[in-house]
């Protein structure tokens, strides 16, 4: 995980809740003074926030522009702040990614590969009132890094995907598809994949829970990981990346891997597409872009 410098968060896109010939002129001037007057108004009104364009309406706000130490939920959910280390020391913390299922059906979750330091234990996550009393989410399984030597995700010899899959614990299991909404709001309905990030100019989010949701344009991509011009923080790793469609619906985009060097603002993710498919997995929403094979 990069530490990057703190630097204040991106805002939240806000809800985007005018004699006779000298006389003459005037008129024509003030006409064309009022024409301009309204365009801008217009343009004001209805000209796409830089974070989030204009065909993404009705989008929640979320939480934005924090620092924080720790978050919790009611439950367990995308953005949650989990670790694996001691439940009294929490040095060594991440965000809980996409919940979904793997090829056995069993509710899994995920985060960045990193979080999964060899000698740490089970990832622990705390609810909302309750902070105190540490609550197992699971066990990781499959792993993967830049140094894994087998690689789940073939990467090539330049390439890299950072992600972990952690099997949700039979006790929580039957809540994790109805927790499966970003910040317990956005609703994934679909995966995009490079191919749309080629083909489009697409502003991504990410939800972390130290910086909250900042967002903005894709600056670089290749089949396997993308990179945004959005701020994050350590800790941040392992936060769902997505794409707003409006009415609180999201697609799925990928996993937070590395935060900003210095005040570059320059964060990378690993896609969840090729993860899906490589591993067999899926996350809960219908579209069958959700589905690995």
């Amino acid at each position: 995980m990069t530490e990057g410098v703190p630097a204040p968060g991106f805002p939240a896109p806000m809800p985007v809740k005018p004699r006779r010939r000298i006389l003459r002129r005037l008129v024509a001037s003030g006409a064309i003074l009022a024409a301009g007057i309204a365009v801008a108004f217009v343009a004001l009104v209805f000209w796409p926030n830089p974070t989030v364009p204009a065909d993404q309406p009705n989008m929640s706000q979320v939480m934005t522009g924090t620092s924080n130490d720790w978050l919790s939920f009611d439950d367990f959910v995308p953005g949650t702040a989990i670790a694996a280390d001691d439940a009294d020391n929490d040095e060594y913390e991440c965000t809980l990614g996409f919940l979904g299922r793997d090829g056995s059906d069993a509710a899994i979750g995920f985060t960045a590969g990193h979080c999964a330091r060899p000698g740490d234990g089970s990832p622990h996550f705390t609810r909302t009132g309750d902070e105190d009393d540490a609550v197992e989410l699971g066990r990781f399984t499959t792993v993967q890094t830049a140094l894994t030597p087998d690689k789940v995700v073939e990467t090539g010899s330049d390439g890299w995907s950072d992600f972990a899959v952690i099997e949700i614990d039979p006790a929580l299991a039957e809540s994790a598809e109805g927790n499966a909404r970003i910040a317990g709001v956005y609703r994934v309905t679909k995966v995009l994949d490079h191919e749309y990030l080629l083909n489009n100019n697409v502003t991504l989010c990410k939800f972390g829970f130290v910086s909250g949701e900042t967002c903005g344009k894709v600056s670089g991509h290749d089949h396997l990981t993308v990179e945004a011009e959005l701020y994050s923080a350590s800790g941040d790793s392992g936060s769902p990346a997505y794409v707003k469609l409006g009415n609180d619906e999201v697609a799925a985009v990928g996993i937070l891997r590395g935060s900003p060097e210095g005040e570059d603002n320059y964060t990378e993710f690993s896609l969840l597409a090729p993860i899906l498919e490589a591993t067999g997995s899926s996350i809960f929403c219908d579209d069958p872009t959700c589905h690995g094979n």
